[in-house]
């Protein structure tokens, strides 16, 4: 939530921390629903499931492995677009000082990982 006395510029950096935050909560939803799906073809070999099933449920892993590098793409221009913005509002104290702007350092630190 975003209170009504900030600063555009606060405004901006916090919504812009929420789209990176988001995105990289994205990426960590799909390496789970990876890991997810590929246990549950386990089971269904595993069980003996008729063939059907079994493409069915390979279809559902190459779904989760496609989300990936996208999820990646969006991380990386979400990072992109922060740093940009906080490279031109490091001037600002108000901002610079703000608990925002540490924590869009340690996620785009995050996000560096990522991408890297």
């Amino acid at each position: 939530k975003i209170p009504k006395a900030m600063s555009q510029t606060a405004k901006t950096l916090k919504i812009k921390v929420g789209v990176l935050k988001r995105n990289l909560k994205d990426l960590e939803y799909a390496e789970k629903e990876l890991a997810r799906e590929k246990e549950r073809l386990e089971k269904f070999t595993a069980a003996g499931k008729d063939e059907h099933d079994l493409r069915q449920q390979q279809w559902c892993i190459d779904e989760a492995v496609a989300m990936i590098p996208d999820s990646k793409q969006r991380i990386g221009k979400a990072y992109d677009d922060l740093m940009e913005f906080m490279g031109k509002c490091a001037d600002d104290a108000d901002v610079k000082d703000s608990e925002d702007f540490a924590m869009a350092q340690a996620l785009c630190n995050q996000a560096e990982e990522i991408c890297a």
